[in-house]
C-alpha cells in the first residue's frame, strides 16, 4: 500500500510539473526560459534564469578563482546562494568566456572556456524524435526548482531533478539509478565520501564510502531488521512533498517538525554525513534544522579519523579528541585523526611496558580482528599483549541464558576508527598504550581549533536566595527579562551555576516555582546550557538555530 502511495505521489508531482510550465505570469525584467538559439554566458552576469515565482536562479556559478558550475540556487537565501543542483562538480569550467547553449533540435551544450577541453552535452538531438520542430524545445527553470529542456508544451526530454547532487528539494525523487553524495566541505563542492542510496538490499541507507573502507551507517541494522523497513522493494524509489511528509518504497517515512504547512524545505546530504531537512525561515531569511537522520553525530562513520574519540558536549557541540599517547595529525582537520607520538612496542622484551586504557560507553565501530566468547577480562589483556596488530579490544559482559553464569565477549581491534562515546554503548573499550600515558585519567578535550572561552561574560557574586523566575533565556537581550536584584537574566544564572556545586541546587534556583512534578536535572540542565549559548555577549559566538536544534536532538538521544 505504501508503494502505491509512493507512485501515485510521483505522478502527480510530473502533473505538476508540466501544468507549472504553462502558468501564466505577469513580465518581468528576468527570464525563466532559454529558448533555441540562445545561450548563458559566464561573461555576462546577467545572464541567469530566474523561475517565475523568485525561489530560484539557475546560471554560471563561482566555485574559486576563474572556476565555475552550472548551477541551481535558491535567490531568496541572505548572504551566500544556497545550492541546490550542481552539473560538472568534479570539472569545473573555465571562469571566462564558458557557456551553456540550446542549440536546433534540442542539443543541449556546455562549452569550456578553456578550448583544450572538449564540450559536454547535456542532451543531444540523438535522443529525441528528429520530427519534433526544432522552435518548440526550450529549457526552463520551473517553480519547483527543477532544469528542464521540453520539446513541446508538456515534454520533459531532460531534467536536472534526474541528476542531484546531494541535495533533493520538494516532490524530487530519488530512484534505483541515483544518488546523493555529499560535498567534501561547505566550500568544496567536489564528491565527497558520504552516500544516500538504495542498497543491495533493496534498503534507503547511508552509508561511508571512502578511499579505505565502506560502510553503511544510517539505518542501524537492529532498525531495519525491526522497524518495519522492507527489503522486499523492487520500486526503490522515495520521495518528500511539499507538505514535510518523507516516504520511501522500503517504507521509511517521517514528517519534518514542521509538518503540514507548505514553506520552501529541502533534504540535504550534508558533508559531515548527516542527512537533514532544513526549512526556510522568510522572516530570517536563513535555514533551520527540522529533521535528521542521525540523532547520535559520532555515530557516523569517520567523524574524527583514526586513533581519536568523537564526544558530544552540549557547550560546544561534537569535539574530536586524540587518545593519551596520540596527537592530531592536522590541527585544521580533525577528520585527519591523530598520530603516536611514540610507537608501542611488540617485542616482550621491551623496555617500554603496556597497559590498557579503560573507556565507559566507547566503541571503535568496526575492523575486529576477530571475537571470542566465555573469556575473563585478564584473556583478554593476554591475548591483546600478544598480538602486534591488536590496538585494543571491546570487552562486553553477559551470561548464559540457562544457568547465568557470567563470562565476557572480546572483540578485539586492528584499527582503531569510528571511535564515539554514548551513554547507550554496551561495555567498555580498553585501549593498548605505553605504561606511561596511563598515570592520568582521560577526559574529552575542545578542538584546538575552538576558541570558547567567556572572559566577555561579566559574573557578579551575591548571597543565595529563593530564584522565583521564569527562565527565558534565549529571548533574553541587554534590556531583556531580569532575575534578582534587577540582574539581567543571563548574568544571574551564570552566577548561580558558580555558586552551587551541583546542577541540583542551582536548577532549584532559577526553576519557575509554578512547575509542579518531578523535574528531570540533566534535561534541564542541557537546557540551560544550550540557552545561554543562544545569549552570548559576542553575537559570533552564538549558536545558529540549525545547531541548536542539532544539540537538543543529540542529548534526548542520549539520555
Amino acid at each position: 500500500m505504501k508503494i502505491f502511495r509512493v507512485i501515485l505521489v510521483i505522478v502527480i508531482v510530473s502533473l505538476f510539473h508540466l501544468c507549472s510550465s504553462t502558468t501564466t505570469t505577469t513580465t518581468t525584467t528576468t527570464t525563466d526560459t532559454l529558448h533555441v538559439g540562445e545561450s548563458l554566458s559566464v561573461n555576462n552576469p546577467q545572464d541567469i534564469l530566474v523561475s517565475k515565482n523568485g525561489i530560484f536562479s539557475s546560471g554560471f556559478y563561482s566555485l574559486g578563482v576563474n572556476s565555475v558550475c552550472l548551477a541551481i540556487w535558491v535567490t531568496s537565501s541572505s548572504e551566500t546562494p544556497t545550492l541546490v543542483w550542481i552539473q560538472n562538480r568534479e570539472e569545473p569550467l573555465n571562469g571566462k568566456s564558458s557557456k551553456l547553449s540550446l542549440r536546433k533540435h534540442g542539443n543541449l551544450i556546455l562549452i569550456d572556456g578553456d578550448t583544450s577541453k572538449e564540450q559536454v552535452t547535456l542532451h543531444s538531438a540523438e535522443d529525441t524524435l528528429s520530427s519534433i520542430s526544432a522552435s518548440l524545445f526550450r529549457l526552463q527553470l520551473l517553480d519547483s526548482g527543477n532544469l528542464a529542456l521540453f520539446s513541446n508544451k508538456t515534454q520533459i526530454v531532460w531534467q536536472s531533478f534526474d541528476s542531484p547532487t546531494d541535495t533533493l528539494l520538494p516532490n524530487q525523487p530519488l530512484g534505483r539509478n541515483t544518488s546523493l553524495i555529499s560535498s567534501n566541505s561547505a566550500t568544496d563542492h567536489s564528491k565527497g565520501y558520504y552516500k544516500l542510496t538504495f542498497d543491495n538490499d533493496n534498503v534507503l541507507r547511508l552509508l561511508y564510502d571512502g578511499p579505505q573502507f565502506s560502510s553503511p551507517y544510517w539505518p542501524e541494522q537492529q532498525l531495519v531488521d525491526t522497524g518495519g523497513r522492507s527489503r522486499n522493494n523492487f520500486t526503490r524509489i522515495m520521495v518528500m512533498d511539499s507538505y514535510g511528509h518523507f516516504l520511501s518504497s522500503d517504507f521509511l517515512e517521517f514528517y519534518a517538525a514542521d509538518a503540514g504547512s507548505v514553506i520552501l524545505r529541502r533534504l540535504k546530504l550534508d558533508y559531515d554525513g548527516n542527512l537533514r531537512v532544513y526549512s526556510f525561515n522568510n522572516q530570517t531569511r536563513d535555514w533551520v534544522v527540522s529533521w535528521q537522520a542521525v540523532p547520535q553525530t559520532c555515530a557516523i562513520r569517520r567523524s574524527c579519523g583514526p586513533n581519536s574519540l568523537c564526544s558530544y558536549i552540549p557547550d560546544i557541540g561534537k569535539t574530536c579528541t586524540c587518545l593519551p599517547g596520540y596527537k592530531f595529525a592536522d590541527d585544521q582537520d580533525l577528520t585527519d585523526g591523530c598520530v603516536p607520538k611514540i610507537q608501542i612496542p611488540c617485542d616482550n622484551n621491551s623496555d617500554i611496558q603496556v597497559g590498557f586504557l579503560r573507556l565507559s560507553h566507547v566503541d571503535f565501530y568496526g575492523f575486529d580482528m576477530e571475537y571470542r566468547w566465555n573469556l575473563t577480562f585478564q584473556d583478554c589483556k593476554d591475548l591483546c599483549k600478544g598480538w602486534c596488530q591488536c590496538k585494543g579490544f571491546r570487552l562486553i559482559a553477559t551470561s548464559q541464558s540457562n544457568t547465568h553464569i557470567p563470562f565476557f565477549i572480546c572483540y578485539f581491534k586492528n584499527i582503531l576508527l569510528n571511535g564515539y562515546y554514548a551513554p547507550s554503548i554496551d561495555g567498555d573499550m580498553y585501549v593498548k598504550l605505553p605504561q606511561q600515558f596511563l598515570s592520568s585519567e582521560f577526559h574529552p578535550q575542545k578542538p584546538p581549533s575552538l576558541n570558547c572561552s567567556s572572559e566577555g561574560s561579566k559574573l557578579v557574586r551575591q548571597k543565595r536566595e529563593n530564584g522565583t523566575v521564569k527562565f527565558l533565556l534565549c529571548r533574553a537581550t541587554s534590556n531583556g527579562p531580569v532575575g534578582e536584584n534587577n540582574k539581567r537574566i543571563d548574568i544571574w544564572v551564570r552566577q548561580k551555576m558558580r555558586e552551587e556545586l551541583t546542577p541540583e541546587l542551582w536548577i532549584e534556583d532559577i526553576i519557575d516555582p509554578r512547575i509542579v512534578g518531578p523535574i528531570d536535572i540533566k534535561k534541564m540542565e542541557v537546557m540551560v546550557r544550550v540557552a545561554l549559548r543562544c545569549v552570548e555577549e559576542d553575537k559570533d559566538t552564538r549558536p545558529t538555530m540549525s545547531q541548536v536544534v542539532e544539540m537538543l536532538l543529540q542529548q534526548n538521544h542520549d539520555l
